[in-house]
């Protein structure tokens, strides 16, 4: 009986290691940092080949990118223009911290509140369950 307890101990301890290494906490800042700088940098290109492609083939309207141009609604002072595309790459950053600081914080609170309910069910008496 007391050679059970003690692989039944073991096993406990093994189990709740591999489930916090399998939950592993995301780091807000790094995770934000890393989608903003995408963000900033995908609007930045996005931005300046547009730019690029009107300077060798000009298009018809006059008008370079306008649907790009529609997020001038969302971010102030934004264009299809060279400046627009140092604004937007900041604005994407922006969005980019945000985002991740908000998917970091929900995935974390997520895994607080499984291992918080497993640890509860764990501690009930066996008949209870």
């Amino acid at each position: 009986m007391d050679t059970e307890v003690m692989r039944h101990r073991r096993q406990r301890a093994v189990e709740e290691r591999l489930l916090v290494h399998s939950l592993a906490h995301l780091n807000p800042l790094a995770l934000g940092t890393a989608l903003g700088a995408v963000l900033g940098a995908g609007l930045f290109l996005a931005t300046a080949v547009l730019l690029a492609r009107a300077a060798l083939l000009p298009p018809p309207t006059g008008e370079v990118g306008p649907l790009l141009g529609l997020l001038s609604h969302y971010f102030p002072g934004y264009a299809v223009t060279w400046p627009g595309s140092l604004l937007g790459a900041v604005y994407g950053f922006l969005v980019g911290m945000v985002l991740g600081l908000a998917v970091a914080g929900l995935v974390n609170l997520n895994s607080y509140l499984y291992v918080r309910r497993l640890n509860r069910s764990r501690a009930r008496p066996t008949a209870a369950r």
